[in-house]
């Protein structure tokens, strides 16, 4: 008796196929950016310093970065891909501003803490009622998380800010912000006073 063996052949699955594709790009991505983040155009060398480490981590100086005429309001806003519309009467603002990179690294967003108060002068002190904060505002060029505020230029910056829940206000409202981080697309970039 003859024995038939027809072997069969395996498809691979074509959504692993394309994450093994993106895996293998990511990975790409993130050697390279290593590699040359650790350049910062210096090329001086000290033979006193004790520190060897060819890697280290750039880090923004908040007094490299300006913000000029950051204004938070409700105006619709269209961006890149599709138009935002803020309404304020269900807590969603924007900031809008320009934002100045005077450090040596490109970063992508800018990360913000947004307070909000009623004070019954237009100035923010004790006497205000701090009624809201959005802890997770991305100020971003244009709104866009691909773009990026490079060295030494001034960009537009947009954000969203969620203030949902405000009370009605008695007096004046107020608001600031507070820079908790800059961030390059991949990881948060340590801020330095």
């Amino acid at each position: 008796m003859e024995s038939t063996h027809k072997s069969k052949k395996r498809r691979v699955n074509p959504v692993l196929y394309y994450l093994i594709l993106i895996t293998i790009g990511l990975f790409c991505i993130v050697i390279f950016t290593s590699g040359s983040s650790n350049t910062s155009g210096n090329t001086s060398t000290s033979s006193s310093s004790a520190n060897t480490s060819n890697t280290t981590t750039p880090s923004i100086s908040m007094s490299e970065i300006e913000f000029s005429n950051l204004q938070l309001g409700c105006q619709p806003i269209s961006l890149e891909g599709g138009g935002i519309y803020p309404d304020c009467n269900n807590g969603k603002f924007q900031i809008l501003g320009q934002v100045t990179n005077n450090s040596p690294y490109g970063f992508v967003g800018v990360s913000l803490t947004v307070d909000a108060y009623d004070c019954p002068t237009t100035v923010i002190n004790s006497s205000c009622s701090h009624i809201g904060q959005d802890t997770f505002a991305d100020l971003l060029v244009n709104g866009n998380a691909e773009a990026l505020f490079p060295p030494d230029q001034t960009r537009e910056g947009y954000a969203m800010v969620n203030l949902s829940g405000l009370p009605p206000i008695q007096g004046n409202f107020e608001w600031q912000y507070t820079v908790t981080g800059f961030w390059n697309g991949f990881e948060e970039l340590p801020v330095t006073q």
